[in-house]
């Protein structure tokens, strides 16, 4: 696959984002970027609020703490980039 056929292909996997299934095009767009692998999420909402108390609450377990995930103080104004 030369480079544009995979700029066009990244192009479309960004544009599915639009519509659609949010685990499938997530799939889809780390595949065009050349990632893929077989270990997915179970989780029962596909939205990305799930996804975040998902990896909130992964992460206080690893970290061993019992607080109550809180992503909101990730999220910042959209300007802000935080580190985890």
């Amino acid at each position: 696959m030369d480079a544009t056929d995979i700029r066009a292909d990244i192009q479309c996997a960004l544009r599915n984002f639009t519509d659609g299934n949010l685990a499938e095009n997530s799939t889809h767009l780390l595949k065009a970027l050349g990632y893929e692998s077989q270990r997915t999420l179970n989780r029962e909402a596909n939205i990305p609020e799930a996804f975040l108390n998902l990896f909130f609450a992964t992460l206080n377990q690893e970290m061993n703490t019992s607080e109550k995930p809180n992503n909101r103080k990730f999220r910042g104004d959209g300007r802000q980039h935080y580190n985890i």
